[in-house]
């Protein structure tokens, strides 16, 4: 209630930023010591502009509950009977509202860049234009299970489309049809990257195409062919050549982090792999870790681990103050140092 923050991290940083309902967002850079850090961060705040106007169709007809929302602002408002609509939304001071928004089922949505208050604001609503396609196995199967990621690209009325898509829900992946069918409706006029994404257990990668949209345009048959992947697979043994049961495999080079349980006989599979070299960790408890790096090929890997070795001893000798600890350093025989 006084403004005051704490935040626990994981990992180094080097900034922190806040945003507040009614303030601008702002950020400071920080640098820590022994662990701490301690950052003033001071929100520029905003005021309130009112925008009203009229939502009509393509042909000039008013549209009733229309959404009508500002693109960085959390209000979102419908309009009446008649189509009208006042909006209140946040803006900078001496800054006009980023840009206004307005959409209704699969029509086309409106945009208007820096809307001025004063102003009665008429939103014209396109035809609709729907993108319709396909998500593709390279084999030409469907893709049963992928996902699908609509990404609006580079331009200046980014966060409005964005603001619209997670309106229309479409901000997070979406699941095509067994038949591998995707049917959008109700985007913005503008450039978009569609990204498929394979389920779990598939071998096969990721792959995009991007669309332009354009009011009364239908984009149809956009196909989706994911290549395949590579598959890695071997067997976790131990110096006996017995299987190490359950080890742990941590694939880098990969986004994001691979992760996959060998089997209790040590074997694995890892598939959907690129082509282009990857770093191979791999731990068990009671073995020292393992790391490799690899150009996925379609021969199996054997990966040999070394047993840890537990190490006792006692210190004998006058007795040390109370709080004390030893440091012991270990090295193989054979080894310098």
């Amino acid at each position: 209630s006084d403004g005051r923050y704490r935040y626990a991290v994981t990992s180094e940083i080097d900034r922190v930023w806040a945003r507040a309902e009614g303030y601008a967002r702002a950020e400071a850079r920080v640098t820590l010591h022994d662990g701490r850090a301690h950052a003033d961060l001071a929100l520029p705040p905003l005021h309130r502009v009112e925008l009203h106007g009229l939502v009509v169709d393509a042909d000039g007809e008013p549209v009733a509950d229309a959404l009508v929302l500002t693109g960085g602002a959390r209000e979102r408002t419908r309009t009446d009977p008649e189509g009208r609509f006042r909006h209140l939304a946040w803006a900078e001071p001496g800054q006009p509202v980023l840009a206004l928004v307005a959409c209704s089922g699969e029509a086309t949505p409106a945009v208007v860049g820096g809307p001025e208050p004063t102003e009665a604001i008429t939103l014209r609503l396109g035809r609709p234009a729907p993108v319709e396609g396909r998500v593709l196995l390279r084999s030409g199967e469907a893709a049963s299970g992928a996902s699908l990621s609509v990404l609006p690209s580079a331009g200046p009325d980014v966060m409005a489309r964005g603001r619209v898509l997670a309106a229309l829900g479409l901000a997070v992946p979406q699941g095509v049809a067994p038949d591998g069918a995707f049917r959008l409706a109700g985007l913005p006029a503008g450039s978009y990257v569609l990204r498929a994404t394979p389920t779990a257990g598939q071998n096969a990668l990721s792959t995009e195409s991007t669309v332009e949209v354009h009011p009364g345009r239908p984009v149809l048959d956009v196909e989706l062919r994911m290549p395949a992947g590579r598959v890695l697979a071997g067997r976790v043994v131990d110096g006996d050549g017995e299987g190490v049961a359950f080890a742990d495999l941590g694939v880098y080079g990969t986004e994001p982090v691979r992760h996959q349980m060998a089997d209790a006989e040590g074997h694995f599979r890892i598939p959907a792999l690129p082509a282009s070299r990857i770093t191979l960790h791999v731990k068990a408890p009671g073995y020292r870790l393992w790391h490799g790096d690899f150009t996925v090929a379609d021969e199996p890997v054997a990966i040999t681990m070394r047993r840890c070795v537990r190490v006792c001893f006692r210190l004998e000798g006058e007795a040390p103050p109370a709080g004390s600890w030893a440091m012991v350093w270990f090295r193989e025989a054979g080894q310098e140092g």
